[in-house]
């Protein structure tokens, strides 16, 4: 499980983040700590993201508070667990996870790591994406929706497990994909 989760919008697909300037093994990047607020990142004339970065971290973590609900982040590449990057869409003013079948705001929808839950009858998932910090996603994996008929909560409510009994539709988003950092 990681100390922190943090997002950034892109034009492109991409597992890369910028190095902070002068340095060699930090990265600086502008973030928000809940997908929600993804929109703050973007300039009033850029245009719309189409890809989102999760960037999950552990440990010493430097941010300086620079809006109203996003920050400049400054990590060392030794604190970086995992990167997931998967596409996204503006729905009024805020964006979602582009999806094909399954809203992904809808009713009983939750967000799962494909490839995560080998050998189990239930999935585990969480309810939203800001809480994907809860979950331990393999090199590879892709992000998944399920809607789910019934469920429970585990781990503080944080995260539920899902009987595949009760799974009603599942997705996996295609064009996502997470590049692990960290193996311990």
């Amino acid at each position: 499980m990681s100390d922190l989760l943090f997002f950034r919008g892109t034009q492109d697909f991409t597992l890369n983040l910028p190095l902070a300037p002068g340095k060699k093994e930090e990265f600086g990047f502008e973030a928000c700590r809940k997908f929600q607020h993804l929109k703050e990142l973007q300039g009033a004339s850029e245009p719309a993201f189409t890809y989102c970065q999760a960037v999950a971290v552990w440990g010493t973590v430097g941010w300086v508070f620079r809006g109203v609900s996003f920050d400049s982040v400054l990590v060392c590449e030794g604190n970086l667990e995992w990167i997931l990057c998967f596409p996204v869409t503006r729905r009024g003013v805020h964006y979602v996870p582009q999806t094909e079948n399954i809203q992904p705001d809808g009713d009983n929808v939750f967000f799962f790591f494909e490839g995560t839950n080998f050998g189990y009858n239930f999935i585990r998932a969480v309810p939203d994406l800001d809480k994907l910090k809860f979950l331990s996603p393999h090199l590879g994996s892709r992000l998944g929706l399920i809607r789910a008929k019934n469920y429970h909560w585990g781990e503080g409510r944080n995260v539920v497990a899902i009987r595949l009994s009760d799974v009603l539709e599942m997705e996996i988003i295609l064009d996502s994909k997470v590049h692990t950092l960290r193996t311990s």
